[in-house]
């Protein structure tokens, strides 16, 4: 799905920091912090869509 795959993508910018890599290291405070609300915001993508993929599958073929 595509909240899924997103979260996969971003996981890499957090590494790079632990790397020692990650662009911008001052700015590191500012990016978890506002980096936590689109993670969850896609992970609440992905739940809601695997609920309504449930219910719409229960739905009658009619």
């Amino acid at each position: 799905m595509w909240a899924r795959k997103q979260a996969n993508e971003s996981r890499a910018i957090p590494r790079d920091y632990l790397d020692g890599v990650g662009a911008f290291p001052e700015r590191l405070p500012w990016l978890i912090l506002t980096g936590r609300f689109p993670h969850d915001c896609q992970l609440m993508v992905d739940q809601w869509a695997e609920w309504a993929l449930g219910v719409v599958e229960a739905w009658p073929m009619t």
